[in-house]
């Protein structure tokens, strides 16, 4: 995991993820399918490397906005990521609110709800197997 997260998850429309650090879950809701992962191949995310976040990759700029603050981070000449990414942070708690996020030429908005920074447990990033028992796993790790 990059920049000490002790793991990842993500839910969207069609997909969900857990990764604890060692292995990695991608749910397909819609084929019905569990694939498993090691938690660092890139094969997990049809994305790859275009949403890798190192931090040290990035020129960083802060501005006053009226929603809050604005935070844009530009990817270094020759670094590998996500082109720009600008996040509209609330003023007063600094939690995020908006991101908005370049990958080659492609935007994509990410509106950022019930945000909770600490005190998160590793069961956050437990994958929930009672819930997909009727689901196809495909084992995918080598």
């Amino acid at each position: 995991m990059p920049f000490g997260t002790r793991g990842r998850k993500y839910l969207s429309k069609n997909s969900k993820a857990w990764n604890d650090g060692v292995t990695s879950y991608v749910v397909k809701d819609d084929k019905k399918r569990v694939e498993i992962y090691n938690s660092n191949d890139p094969k997990q995310s049809r994305f790859g490397d275009d949403f890798k976040f190192e931090p040290n990759n990035y020129n960083y700029h802060i501005a006053s906005d009226p929603k809050g603050y604005l935070l844009t981070l530009r990817l270094k000449k020759g670094m590998k990521g996500m082109k720009e990414i600008r996040a509209l942070l609330d003023k007063k708690t600094h939690d995020p609110l908006h991101l908005r996020i370049k990958v080659a030429f492609i935007w994509a908005n990410v509106d950022v709800s019930q945000f909770k920074a600490g005190g998160i447990t590793d069961d956050t990033f437990t994958f929930p197997r009672n819930q997909y028992k009727d689901y196809e796993v495909v084992d995918k790790r080598k």
